[in-house]
């Protein structure tokens, strides 16, 4: 029975290799889209899933808000709580701080850098993490151990066994010696911690206003603290309880008014960790829920819109078998045998599609991995195995796309059938039907068209829009600090001037990308209101000029002023007879002081640390950050000596590649100990546009499959419908209609349903990227080109498609139309 089946399916798709192709081909292209973004989605929501007891992590998140600002979410808290909370909580079976850094380090040969982890003893009772080499239990038992992971061991160890060897580390200056007590595996991509080494917390590695400031205030949110608990309801008692934590243990006067009153305490599950802290603007291996989900949504829609096209064709192909169905029927078939006829035909067909997009998926996802820079790979079997899935949605797509032509075409009645002139196509409820498909296929292609070409528009306005700053023709330099360049910083910066093609230099306390801010509270002498807090940056000579910042009112720092240096001696200036420190401010700074205007607020005084201060310049507001952020208002101070942490930036307009090579050279001699690293801006940024980048390019391959699929499917229809109206076409010109008429008639019949499908996309997109664009801070209108160019492009696409079976028709002779069939 099955092998009569399978010689008529053969037949049947000999004769007709159209459908047949549009069918496999799209939907193999539809289950291949689906597969890609499928295990996009599964490897954002997989993170840290892996580890050992990942349901009994949890990480104390917490979140304050700053006078002025809103409430913030972060993972980093205070050091000084995580002790103190672990004593509380007999709850808790282990904790751990991880302070990650960077790290300089050798073993016998060159000085590299790499990331590490400070962590506590307690660190593999929390994490059970695998190892290569050494005993997890004692791995962290003395300060003058380090465990590495396997790629940084092959790094420095290349000839063989990393246990028990010598590692050095440049601690403020010094080289301290760590022996090798264990190797771990190298994380997975999906995890949410950076570990390539890990070494004690050791509070003798700091000097002592440090260490103060590291462990022992309340105001320092410098550390990640997790948590073992072994049973959820222990973790729900724990996370309760944490705001009684706050009252009893934290000092009235321990924070600034009004976070020690806002600032709460939770936990968060470490599998919750990626998507949570997409709240935190310093997170960065975090994702959004929302944009995963859409991504979800768009592998289904594909997937759904790749089904209907096959069920459409599908239908459609039936009616032209009933005939077929009738002389079958007349030699003694039933209705049950010929409806397991055509839904055994369409399950295999639908499975060989499942098998081309098997094979499509493993062919296209090295470029998807390279282009959207992820790590995918597909997985037959086992507990991430797409094989069960595919199978169903081939069984599923495959009875639903044989189940309506099958009990259609098996009701026919045999008789009048074959006195018909020709087939059957299902009547007005069957076109119709076809037609409301191909609305549903346009409108999901055009929601993904307008989407994509809203993402692009957003992506290329974030890469080019005005920062506030000059960011072509930079160099920074984040590392330029440290005891190893005690003496000879004011030697390198004078090098570096006399540099060709170097234009100017400066230092600052703030760079780029960082997420290392230094805030305080500053007040307005009789403004009404909370002191709102501020961030304050120091800057060095030539800040402004450097960054190429424009000042709106006032004047800029003159180092000939004293009392534009924060740290020259007290007293009255003589160019302004005012007593206290010059500052300026940025232009968000005016509002939340109570200044209406830049020219305003310049001359006046505001306070902060219990000193009174001049303003005496307003500039740009800059944005260092993502662009999803607010701007932070910002106050600056100059300052003549070296700034701590300080951050070089060199401008310069010559060769890029000879100006860095130049600078490197000085610096190695200057710091032989100290690697240089210096980065444009675009390279510190990055992280804040790739997301939206490889974002827009998988709704972009979405968008595109989605209108493929969509035009097959017309292609298909239209090869179809035009074929059984080919007699009414010959009848038509006979009497009179010109070929111009045909044409527009067979058109118009397809763009009808386009139209209405560019309608309700249109409506759906604008209440979709309203809702995305929202979410940032600097972003672009919702123009109507962004509606006008996808429909124009999906109706060019439409008419294009249908065009060739249009014009062959209606260009056709009217005697050799009316002798059709």
């Amino acid at each position: 029975m099955i092998g009569h089946y399978l010689k008529t399916l053969y037949r049947s798709l000999s004769r007709h290799r159209l459908y047949t192709a549009l069918n496999v081909g799209g939907l193999a292209v539809g289950i291949a889209v689906f597969l890609i973004l499928l295990l996009t989605v599964r490897f954002e929501t997989g993170f840290d899933r892996w580890t050992p007891n990942a349901d009994q992590i949890y990480r104390l998140s917490v979140v304050t808000r700053w006078p002025g600002g809103e409430p913030s979410f972060s993972g980093n808290v205070q050091s000084v709580a995580v002790g103190l909370i672990k004593e509380d909580y007999p709850q808790i079976a282990a904790a751990t701080r991880v302070m990650g850094s960077g790290a300089r380090i050798r073993a016998g040969g060159p000085i590299i850098e790499e990331s590490m982890a400070l962590v506590d003893t307690d660190f593999f009772k929390v994490f059970d993490l695998p190892l290569i080499e050494g005993d997890k239990a004692h791995a962290l038992d003395d300060p003058g151990s380090v465990v590495l992971s396997q790629t940084v061991a092959k790094r420095l160890f290349p000839e063989g066994p990393a246990l028990g060897r010598s590692v050095v580390r440049l601690v403020r200056g010094q080289e301290r010696a760590y022996r090798v007590t264990a190797v771990m595996k190298d994380l997975p991509a999906d995890s949410s911690l950076d570990l390539n080494m890990l070494f004690l917390i050791n509070r003798a590695d700091f000097d002592i206003d440090e260490a103060a400031n590291t462990f022992d205030r309340w105001g320092s949110f410098n550390t990640s603290a997790y948590f073992r608990i072994p049973k959820a309801d222990q973790a729900r008692a724990v996370g309760a309880d944490l705001a009684n934590f706050v009252k009893r243990r934290i000092p009235p006067d321990a924070l600034p008014s009004p976070i020690n009153e806002t600032l709460k305490y939770s936990l968060t599950p470490l599998t919750d960790i990626h998507f949570a802290d997409a709240r935190d603007p310093n997170a960065e291996r975090s994702a959004n829920a929302t944009d995963v989900a859409v991504l979800g949504i768009v592998g289904l829609m594909t997937l759904v819109i790749a089904a209907l096209n096959y069920v459409n064709l599908a239908s459609a192909r039936a009616g032209l078998r009933a005939r077929e169905v009738a002389v079958r029927k007349a030699l003694g078939a039933t209705s049950r045998v010929l409806t397991l006829q055509f839904l055994v035909e369409a399950v295999v067909l639908a499975s060989a599609a499942a098998l081309f997009g098997l094979a499509l998926t493993e062919l296209i996802l090295p470029v998807v991995n390279a282009y959207g820079g992820t790590t995918l790979k597909l997985q037959y079997l086992g507990a991430d195995g797409v094989v069960l899935m595919v199978a169903a949605t081939a069984l599923i797509v495959g009875v639903g796309a044989g189940a309506w032509p099958a009990l259609a075409l098996a009701r026919f009645a045999p008789a009048g059938v074959l006195a018909s002139a020709r087939s059957p196509g299902g009547g007005r409820a069957g076109s119709q039907l076809r037609s409301i498909l191909v609305v549903v296929q346009f409108t999901v292609a055009l929601v993904f068209s307008i989407c994509t070409f809203v993402m692009l528009v957003q992506s290329h306005h974030l890469r080019t829009a005005d920062l506030g700053f000059t960011r072509e023709g930079i160099l920074v330099l984040e590392r330029f600090w440290g005891s190893e360049l005690d003496g000879r910083r004011a030697g390198l910066l004078d090098q570096y001037r006399r540099i060709p093609g170097v234009v100017s230099i400066t230092v600052s306390s703030r760079s780029p990308a960082t997420g290392s801010v230094s805030q305080t509270n500053v007040s307005r002498p009789g403004h009404v209101g909370e002191e709102p807090a501020v961030v304050i940056e120091e800057v060095g000579p030539d800040y402004f000029k450097t960054y190429g910042v424009d000042v709106a009112a006032g004047r800029p720092f003159n180092p000939e002023n004293r009392l534009d240096d924060s740290r020259a001696e007290d007293g009255d200036s003589p160019q302004t007879g005012a007593v206290g420190r010059n500052v300026m401010l940025s232009e968000s700074a005016l509002p939340i002081l109570g200044f209406s205007s830049a020219a305003s607020a310049v001359g006046q005084t505001v306070r902060f640390g219990g000193e009174p201060m001049t303003v005496i310049g307003i500039v740009r507001d800059v944005r260092f950050r993502s662009p999803r952020d607010q701007i932070p208002p910002v106050l600056y101070r100059y300052r003549s000596d070296d700034i701590p942490g300080g951050v070089l930036v060199v401008r310069y307009n010559g060769d890029p590649i000879a100006i860095r090579a130049a600078m490197e050279r000085a610096w190695s001699l200057a710091a032989p100990t100290v690697p240089f690293e210096a980065k444009t801006v675009a390279q510190m940024l990055e992280p804040y546009y790739k997301p939206e980048d490889q974002r827009s390019r998988l709704f972009g391959l979405g968008a595109g499959v989605a209108i493929l699929i969509g035009a097959l499917g017309l292609y298909g229809m239209a090869a179809f419908v035009t074929a059984r109206r080919t007699r009414e076409i010959g009848i038509r010109k006979t009497l009179g209609a010109s070929t111009t008429e045909v044409l527009g008639l067979l058109v118009g019949e397809f763009l009808r349903p386009v139209g209405v499908a560019a309608i309700i996309a249109c409506a759906v997109a604008f209440l979709l990227m309203s809702r995305w664009l929202e979410r940032f801070d600097d972003r672009v209108g919702l123009s109507p080109l962004a509606f006008i160019l996808p429909v124009a492009g999906a109706v060019l696409i439409a008419v294009l498609t249908v065009l060739g079976h249009a014009v062959a028709t209606a260009r056709s002779e009217p005697a050799k139309a009316l002798r059709s069939l």
